[in-house]
């Protein structure tokens, strides 16, 4: 399905690029660098969207910028 040229309004944040990227590249995230074990990463993949698909989240999306907070779970802000 051709999406260029098209307004997708599904909700994504910052913390998706990262997944977008390592499922764009076929890499794989690290548990753990050395003897330290590393952060699960955060965000879902946004190439179903690019596909034309819904994405769907497991949890909402919290976020805060300069003492500014807010949630979005799906159209609900």
């Amino acid at each position: 399905m051709k999406k260029s040229g098209q307004l997708n309004h599904q909700p994504a944040h910052l913390i998706d690029i990262m997944p977008t990227f390592i499922e764009l590249s076929g890499g794989k995230y690290p548990t753990e660098y050395g003897d330290r074990n590393i952060k699960p990463m955060e965000g879902i993949s946004l190439i179903p969207v690019f596909r034309g698909k819904k994405i769907k989240r497991e949890a909402p999306i919290f976020w805060e910028h300069e003492g500014n907070r807010a949630v979005r779970d799906g159209d609900w802000k």
